[in-house]
Protein backbone atom coordinates (compact mmCIF):
# COMPACT_ATOMS: atom_id res chain seq x y z
CA UNK A 1 0.00 0.00 0.00
CA UNK A 2 1.77 3.27 -1.40
CA UNK A 3 1.97 5.61 1.85
CA UNK A 4 0.11 8.86 1.49
CA UNK A 5 2.03 12.10 0.10
CA UNK A 6 2.97 14.07 3.05
CA UNK A 7 2.04 17.35 0.78
CA UNK A 8 -1.67 16.46 1.31
CA UNK A 9 -1.46 15.47 4.64
CA UNK A 10 -0.71 19.37 5.66
CA UNK A 11 -3.38 21.55 7.78
CA UNK A 12 -5.14 23.76 5.19
CA UNK A 13 -4.13 26.28 7.09
CA UNK A 14 -0.39 26.20 7.22
CA UNK A 15 -0.42 26.07 3.44
CA UNK A 16 -2.80 29.80 3.55
CA UNK A 17 -0.20 30.39 5.91
CA UNK A 18 2.74 29.42 3.17
CA UNK A 19 1.09 31.18 0.64
CA UNK A 20 0.65 34.39 2.62
CA UNK A 21 4.37 34.26 3.96
CA UNK A 22 5.02 34.18 0.26
CA UNK A 23 2.47 36.99 -1.29
CA UNK A 24 3.75 39.64 1.44
CA UNK A 25 7.23 38.63 1.08
CA UNK A 26 6.66 39.49 -2.85
CA UNK A 27 4.85 43.07 -2.07
CA UNK A 28 7.94 44.38 -0.02
CA UNK A 29 11.01 42.72 -2.54
CA UNK A 30 9.28 42.99 -5.86
CA UNK A 31 5.92 45.15 -5.92
CA UNK A 32 7.86 47.77 -3.44
CA UNK A 33 10.66 48.66 -5.54
CA UNK A 34 8.76 48.48 -8.91
CA UNK A 35 6.35 50.72 -7.17
CA UNK A 36 8.56 53.28 -5.85
CA UNK A 37 10.35 54.13 -9.76
CA UNK A 38 6.87 54.97 -10.32
CA UNK A 39 5.47 56.72 -7.37
CA UNK A 40 6.69 58.28 -4.34
CA UNK A 41 3.82 57.33 -1.76
CA UNK A 42 3.00 54.27 -2.77
CA UNK A 43 5.96 52.65 -1.14
CA UNK A 44 4.12 53.99 2.20
CA UNK A 45 1.18 51.96 1.30
CA UNK A 46 2.68 48.87 0.54
CA UNK A 47 5.38 48.06 3.12
CA UNK A 48 2.59 47.91 6.28
CA UNK A 49 0.49 45.92 3.89
CA UNK A 50 3.15 43.35 2.79
CA UNK A 51 4.72 43.35 6.44
CA UNK A 52 1.35 42.54 7.98
CA UNK A 53 0.90 39.47 5.40
CA UNK A 54 3.88 38.16 6.11
CA UNK A 55 3.10 37.69 10.01
CA UNK A 56 -0.16 36.72 9.44
CA UNK A 57 1.63 34.09 7.40
CA UNK A 58 4.17 33.00 10.11
CA UNK A 59 1.49 33.01 12.63
CA UNK A 60 -0.73 30.11 10.60
CA UNK A 61 1.65 28.27 8.91
CA UNK A 62 4.41 27.63 11.95
CA UNK A 63 4.82 28.21 15.88
CA UNK A 64 7.01 30.21 15.71
CA UNK A 65 7.87 31.81 19.30
CA UNK A 66 7.39 35.47 18.32
CA UNK A 67 7.86 37.41 21.30
CA UNK A 68 10.57 35.34 22.43
CA UNK A 69 12.32 35.74 19.59
CA UNK A 70 11.82 39.61 19.28
CA UNK A 71 13.00 38.95 23.26
CA UNK A 72 16.19 38.15 22.25
CA UNK A 73 16.99 39.91 19.32
CA UNK A 74 16.14 43.12 21.28
CA UNK A 75 18.34 42.01 24.24
CA UNK A 76 21.65 42.12 21.75
CA UNK A 77 24.02 45.20 22.57
CA UNK A 78 23.10 46.35 18.72
CA UNK A 79 19.72 46.61 19.64
CA UNK A 80 19.70 48.11 22.68
CA UNK A 81 21.97 50.73 21.03
CA UNK A 82 19.35 50.86 18.68
CA UNK A 83 16.51 51.49 21.17
CA UNK A 84 18.54 54.02 23.29
CA UNK A 85 18.75 56.10 19.61
CA UNK A 86 14.82 56.47 19.30
CA UNK A 87 14.42 56.83 22.86
CA UNK A 88 17.09 60.24 22.02
CA UNK A 89 15.36 60.83 18.82
CA UNK A 90 11.77 60.95 20.89
CA UNK A 91 13.22 62.71 23.57
CA UNK A 92 14.41 65.51 21.51
CA UNK A 93 10.79 66.21 20.45
CA UNK A 94 10.80 68.41 23.62
CA UNK A 95 13.50 70.83 22.31
CA UNK A 96 13.04 71.03 18.40
CA UNK A 97 12.02 74.58 16.94
CA UNK A 98 9.34 72.05 14.57
CA UNK A 99 7.62 69.78 17.34
CA UNK A 100 4.83 69.04 15.14
CA UNK A 101 6.10 67.92 11.85
CA UNK A 102 8.88 66.34 13.72
CA UNK A 103 6.72 64.66 16.00
CA UNK A 104 4.73 62.65 12.91
CA UNK A 105 8.05 62.18 11.44
CA UNK A 106 9.52 60.53 13.85
CA UNK A 107 6.42 58.38 14.54
CA UNK A 108 6.64 57.19 10.81
CA UNK A 109 10.42 56.15 11.35
CA UNK A 110 9.32 54.11 14.67
CA UNK A 111 6.47 52.42 13.13
CA UNK A 112 8.57 51.39 9.74
CA UNK A 113 11.54 50.02 11.54
CA UNK A 114 8.99 48.33 14.11
CA UNK A 115 7.31 46.33 11.65
CA UNK A 116 10.52 45.28 9.99
CA UNK A 117 11.58 44.56 13.31
CA UNK A 118 8.24 42.02 14.05
CA UNK A 119 8.43 40.40 10.68
CA UNK A 120 12.15 39.48 10.45
CA UNK A 121 11.53 38.09 14.43
CA UNK A 122 8.47 36.19 13.46
CA UNK A 123 10.48 34.93 10.37
CA UNK A 124 11.02 30.61 10.64
CA UNK A 125 14.79 29.70 11.45
CA UNK A 126 14.51 28.43 7.72
CA UNK A 127 12.66 29.65 5.15
CA UNK A 128 12.42 28.37 1.57
CA UNK A 129 15.19 28.90 -0.62
CA UNK A 130 13.05 29.61 -3.90
CA UNK A 131 12.36 32.54 -1.73
CA UNK A 132 15.80 34.03 -2.02
CA UNK A 133 15.00 34.71 -6.04
CA UNK A 134 12.41 37.23 -5.39
CA UNK A 135 14.46 39.65 -4.52
CA UNK A 136 16.57 39.91 -7.67
CA UNK A 137 13.06 39.39 -9.90
CA UNK A 138 12.11 42.50 -8.30
CA UNK A 139 15.24 44.15 -8.06
CA UNK A 140 15.56 44.12 -12.25
CA UNK A 141 12.25 44.43 -12.90
CA UNK A 142 12.55 47.68 -11.18
CA UNK A 143 15.52 48.67 -12.88
CA UNK A 144 14.40 47.89 -16.30
CA UNK A 145 11.34 50.37 -15.63
CA UNK A 146 13.54 52.83 -13.97
CA UNK A 147 15.76 52.63 -17.57
CA UNK A 148 12.59 52.87 -19.42
CA UNK A 149 11.29 55.87 -17.87
CA UNK A 150 14.70 57.85 -17.81
CA UNK A 151 14.26 57.19 -21.61
CA UNK A 152 10.83 57.95 -22.03
CA UNK A 153 10.58 61.31 -20.45
CA UNK A 154 13.36 64.33 -19.99
CA UNK A 155 15.19 65.02 -16.48
CA UNK A 156 13.87 67.67 -14.25
CA UNK A 157 16.94 68.64 -12.07
CA UNK A 158 16.29 71.24 -8.86
CA UNK A 159 19.60 71.72 -7.69
CA UNK A 160 18.61 72.48 -4.69
CA UNK A 161 15.35 70.66 -4.18
CA UNK A 162 14.91 69.37 -0.67
CA UNK A 163 14.12 65.66 -2.37
CA UNK A 164 15.64 64.39 -4.91
CA UNK A 165 13.73 63.83 -8.25
CA UNK A 166 12.15 60.27 -8.78
CA UNK A 167 14.53 59.14 -11.31
CA UNK A 168 17.32 59.59 -8.83
CA UNK A 169 15.93 58.80 -6.08
CA UNK A 170 14.63 55.09 -7.77
CA UNK A 171 18.95 54.83 -8.76
CA UNK A 172 19.43 55.31 -5.10
CA UNK A 173 17.06 52.80 -4.26
CA UNK A 174 18.20 50.45 -6.42
CA UNK A 175 21.43 51.00 -5.31
CA UNK A 176 20.84 50.08 -1.90
CA UNK A 177 18.32 47.12 -2.73
CA UNK A 178 21.23 45.01 -5.74
CA UNK A 179 23.29 44.19 -2.96
CA UNK A 180 21.22 41.69 -0.98
CA UNK A 181 19.46 40.52 -4.42
CA UNK A 182 23.06 39.43 -5.54
CA UNK A 183 24.25 38.10 -2.35
CA UNK A 184 20.77 35.78 -2.70
CA UNK A 185 22.08 35.15 -6.27
CA UNK A 186 25.38 34.36 -4.83
CA UNK A 187 24.47 32.01 -1.99
CA UNK A 188 22.36 29.79 -4.93
CA UNK A 189 25.39 30.14 -7.09
CA UNK A 190 23.95 32.00 -9.69
CA UNK A 191 26.78 34.56 -10.80
CA UNK A 192 26.06 34.70 -14.27
CA UNK A 193 22.05 36.17 -13.15
CA UNK A 194 24.32 37.94 -10.88
CA UNK A 195 26.61 40.26 -13.13
CA UNK A 196 23.35 40.35 -15.56
CA UNK A 197 21.68 42.35 -12.50
CA UNK A 198 24.44 44.45 -11.70
CA UNK A 199 25.08 45.43 -15.31
CA UNK A 200 20.75 46.65 -15.13
CA UNK A 201 21.88 48.39 -11.82
CA UNK A 202 25.21 50.29 -13.18
CA UNK A 203 22.73 50.85 -16.66
CA UNK A 204 19.66 52.13 -14.27
CA UNK A 205 22.05 54.64 -12.26
CA UNK A 206 23.42 56.08 -15.73
CA UNK A 207 20.21 56.58 -17.24
CA UNK A 208 18.77 58.38 -14.33
CA UNK A 209 22.40 60.85 -14.25
CA UNK A 210 22.84 60.08 -10.42
CA UNK A 211 26.57 60.47 -9.56
CA UNK A 212 25.82 59.27 -5.97
CA UNK A 213 24.43 56.35 -6.91
CA UNK A 214 27.35 55.54 -9.15
CA UNK A 215 29.96 56.28 -6.45
CA UNK A 216 28.10 54.48 -4.09
CA UNK A 217 28.17 51.16 -6.23
CA UNK A 218 32.00 51.60 -7.10
CA UNK A 219 32.27 51.64 -2.96
CA UNK A 220 30.32 48.59 -2.76
CA UNK A 221 32.15 47.16 -5.38
CA UNK A 222 35.16 47.51 -3.80
CA UNK A 223 34.42 46.43 -0.72
CA UNK A 224 32.85 43.25 -2.15
CA UNK A 225 36.67 42.31 -3.23
CA UNK A 226 37.87 43.79 0.13
CA UNK A 227 35.82 41.75 2.00
CA UNK A 228 36.10 38.59 -0.06
CA UNK A 229 39.49 38.50 0.72
CA UNK A 230 38.85 39.19 4.41
CA UNK A 231 35.70 39.90 5.41
CA UNK A 232 36.77 40.02 8.81
CA UNK A 233 39.39 42.79 8.64
CA UNK A 234 37.56 44.28 6.17
CA UNK A 235 34.64 44.49 8.10
CA UNK A 236 36.32 46.58 11.35
CA UNK A 237 37.95 48.48 8.65
CA UNK A 238 35.24 49.71 6.92
CA UNK A 239 32.97 49.80 9.72
CA UNK A 240 35.74 52.09 11.98
CA UNK A 241 36.21 54.31 8.96
CA UNK A 242 32.53 55.33 8.69
CA UNK A 243 32.50 55.83 12.64
CA UNK A 244 35.55 58.06 12.08
CA UNK A 245 33.83 60.12 9.42
CA UNK A 246 30.92 60.41 11.40
CA UNK A 247 32.40 61.72 14.94
CA UNK A 248 35.01 63.29 13.43
CA UNK A 249 33.89 65.48 11.09
CA UNK A 250 32.68 68.35 12.68
CA UNK A 251 36.23 68.75 14.58
CA UNK A 252 37.94 68.57 10.99
CA UNK A 253 35.53 70.94 9.31
CA UNK A 254 36.34 73.41 12.79
CA UNK A 255 39.89 72.76 12.06
CA UNK A 256 39.89 73.19 8.64
CA UNK A 257 37.55 76.77 8.72
CA UNK A 258 40.49 78.28 11.06
CA UNK A 259 43.41 76.87 9.14
CA UNK A 260 42.53 77.47 5.78
CA UNK A 261 39.08 79.09 5.40
CA UNK A 262 39.72 79.48 1.70
CA UNK A 263 39.92 75.77 1.25
CA UNK A 264 36.21 74.98 2.24
CA UNK A 265 33.34 75.07 -0.01
CA UNK A 266 30.05 77.18 0.66
CA UNK A 267 28.03 74.55 2.25
CA UNK A 268 31.19 73.28 4.22
CA UNK A 269 31.66 76.68 5.54
CA UNK A 270 28.38 76.89 6.46
CA UNK A 271 28.39 74.04 9.06
CA UNK A 272 31.73 75.67 10.01
CA UNK A 273 29.51 78.93 10.99
CA UNK A 274 27.08 76.63 12.26
CA UNK A 275 29.63 74.93 14.90
CA UNK A 276 30.35 78.43 15.97
CA UNK A 277 27.33 79.07 17.48
CA UNK A 278 26.34 75.54 18.95
CA UNK A 279 27.18 75.82 22.43
CA UNK A 280 24.92 72.94 24.46
CA UNK A 281 23.20 72.15 20.92
CA UNK A 282 26.26 70.49 20.28
CA UNK A 283 26.06 67.76 22.82
CA UNK A 284 22.35 67.71 22.54
CA UNK A 285 21.29 68.75 18.80
CA UNK A 286 18.25 70.70 17.71
CA UNK A 287 16.01 67.88 17.67
CA UNK A 288 14.95 65.16 15.39
CA UNK A 289 14.26 66.23 11.38
CA UNK A 290 15.53 70.17 12.61
CA UNK A 291 17.73 70.02 9.67
CA UNK A 292 15.04 69.24 6.93
CA UNK A 293 12.08 71.13 8.70
CA UNK A 294 14.92 74.12 8.66
CA UNK A 295 16.09 74.12 4.90
CA UNK A 296 12.17 74.28 4.07
CA UNK A 297 11.42 77.36 6.63
CA UNK A 298 14.87 79.17 5.82
CA UNK A 299 15.97 78.37 9.30
CA UNK A 300 19.03 76.83 8.16
CA UNK A 301 20.38 78.06 4.16
CA UNK A 302 19.81 76.14 1.27
CA UNK A 303 22.68 75.64 0.34
CA UNK A 304 24.24 74.28 3.64
CA UNK A 305 25.24 70.84 3.77
CA UNK A 306 22.80 67.81 3.32
CA UNK A 307 24.44 64.56 3.88
CA UNK A 308 24.16 62.46 7.18
CA UNK A 309 27.26 63.79 8.75
CA UNK A 310 25.54 67.21 9.10
CA UNK A 311 22.13 66.20 9.70
CA UNK A 312 22.81 63.88 12.36
CA UNK A 313 24.95 66.18 14.16
CA UNK A 314 22.98 69.05 14.29
CA UNK A 315 19.62 67.18 15.04
CA UNK A 316 20.74 64.76 17.55
CA UNK A 317 24.00 66.07 18.85
CA UNK A 318 27.04 64.45 20.02
CA UNK A 319 25.35 61.67 21.60
CA UNK A 320 23.13 60.71 18.23
CA UNK A 321 27.18 61.05 16.45
CA UNK A 322 28.23 58.28 19.60
CA UNK A 323 24.88 55.80 18.93
CA UNK A 324 25.11 55.83 15.67
CA UNK A 325 28.88 54.89 15.06
CA UNK A 326 28.57 52.04 17.51
CA UNK A 327 25.69 50.93 15.60
CA UNK A 328 27.55 51.24 12.36
CA UNK A 329 30.71 49.53 14.12
CA UNK A 330 28.28 46.75 15.36
CA UNK A 331 26.53 46.51 11.90
CA UNK A 332 29.88 45.71 9.99
CA UNK A 333 31.15 43.45 12.70
CA UNK A 334 28.10 41.26 12.37
CA UNK A 335 28.26 41.44 8.60
CA UNK A 336 31.82 40.33 8.78
CA UNK A 337 31.19 37.19 10.59
CA UNK A 338 28.13 35.79 8.43
CA UNK A 339 28.95 32.92 6.26
CA UNK A 340 30.47 33.58 2.45
CA UNK A 341 29.75 34.76 0.11
CA UNK A 342 26.70 36.55 1.89
CA UNK A 343 29.16 38.50 4.43
CA UNK A 344 31.09 40.16 1.36
CA UNK A 345 27.31 41.72 -0.14
CA UNK A 346 26.30 42.56 3.50
CA UNK A 347 29.32 44.51 3.97
CA UNK A 348 29.08 45.88 0.65
CA UNK A 349 25.47 47.12 1.38
CA UNK A 350 26.91 48.43 4.72
CA UNK A 351 28.82 50.48 2.75
CA UNK A 352 26.39 51.50 -0.19
CA UNK A 353 24.05 52.19 2.23
CA UNK A 354 27.10 54.80 4.25
CA UNK A 355 28.05 56.28 1.22
CA UNK A 356 24.52 57.41 -0.03
CA UNK A 357 23.16 58.86 3.39
CA UNK A 358 26.84 61.03 3.22
CA UNK A 359 26.38 62.46 -0.51
CA UNK A 360 22.79 62.89 -0.78
CA UNK A 361 19.87 64.40 0.70
CA UNK A 362 18.65 60.79 1.81
CA UNK A 363 19.60 60.44 5.19
CA UNK A 364 16.25 62.77 6.41
CA UNK A 365 13.85 61.33 4.25
CA UNK A 366 11.73 58.41 5.09
CA UNK A 367 11.93 56.38 1.74
CA UNK A 368 15.83 55.76 2.83
CA UNK A 369 14.11 54.82 5.71
CA UNK A 370 11.96 52.14 4.40
CA UNK A 371 14.47 50.64 1.51
CA UNK A 372 16.81 50.39 4.51
CA UNK A 373 14.55 48.23 6.17
CA UNK A 374 13.37 46.49 3.20
CA UNK A 375 17.23 45.39 2.23
CA UNK A 376 17.40 44.31 6.17
CA UNK A 377 14.64 42.24 5.93
CA UNK A 378 16.38 40.74 2.21
CA UNK A 379 19.19 39.90 3.79
CA UNK A 380 17.65 38.43 6.76
CA UNK A 381 15.85 36.05 4.24
CA UNK A 382 18.78 34.88 2.62
CA UNK A 383 20.17 34.41 6.31
CA UNK A 384 17.71 31.78 6.93
CA UNK A 385 17.56 30.23 3.25
CA UNK A 386 21.12 29.38 3.12
CA UNK A 387 20.78 26.08 4.81
CA UNK A 388 20.70 24.47 1.99
CA UNK A 389 22.45 25.62 -1.22
CA UNK A 390 22.10 22.77 -3.34
CA UNK A 391 20.10 19.94 -4.23
CA UNK A 392 21.30 16.57 -2.53
CA UNK A 393 22.64 14.13 -4.86
CA UNK A 394 20.37 11.01 -6.26
CA UNK A 395 21.02 7.73 -4.47
CA UNK A 396 23.09 5.15 -6.56
CA UNK A 397 20.57 2.84 -7.67
CA UNK A 398 21.42 -0.94 -6.68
Amino acid sequence: MRAPNQRHLEDPATDAGHFLFRLGLAVLVMALPVASTLSRRLMFTLLPVGALMMIAGVMLATREPVLRNLRRALSAPASLAGLVLLVWIAASMFWTPFPAPSGGRAFKTFATIALIVIVIAAMPRHTRTSNLYLAAFGTALAALVAIALALLRPLAHVPLELEANLPERAGLMLTILVWPALGALAVRQRMGIAGLLAAAIVGAAIAVVSVVALIALGAGALAVGLARANPVLAGRVLGALFAFALLAAPALIFAADRLAPQALSAGLSIWADVLDSQGLRLVTGHGFDAAARGFLTGYLPMEGPRGALFVVWFDLGLIGALLGAFLLVRAFTYASLLPPPLSAFMIAGLTTISVVAIGSPASYQLWMTTIVCVAALCFSTTIRGQYRTSRPAAASAR
